[in-house]
């Protein structure tokens, strides 16, 4: 990802509420990156739609780059469906 206003020190994600998350980490660097965690957070924002909030503990300049990694699971609910004939 690129940070396009200076100081930012969020991202929001629109997720869907199925899905359920276990760590969010990001890397600054290329190539051989090292990874922190980061705080997050989810929030409802409709009544189907969700967002994942991505806290950093430093903003970021405008222009740096950066790299998200996200661990969820995926839940019963519209579109994540199991293919016919494969075991639950």
């Amino acid at each position: 990802l690129r940070c396009i206003r200076d100081q930012q020190s969020e991202v929001l994600l629109d997720i869907h509420p199925s899905l359920t998350f276990q760590e969010v980490s990001f890397s600054r660097g290329c190539g051989e990156p090292e990874w922190e965690k980061a705080e997050f957070l989810t929030r409802d924002f409709t009544k189907y739609g969700t967002t994942l909030v991505v806290k950093f503990p430093s903003p970021w300049k405008t222009d740096e780059r950066f790299q998200l990694a996200i661990k969820y699971a995926a839940t019963d609910g519209p579109g994540v469906r199991t293919p016919s004939g494969f075991p639950h």
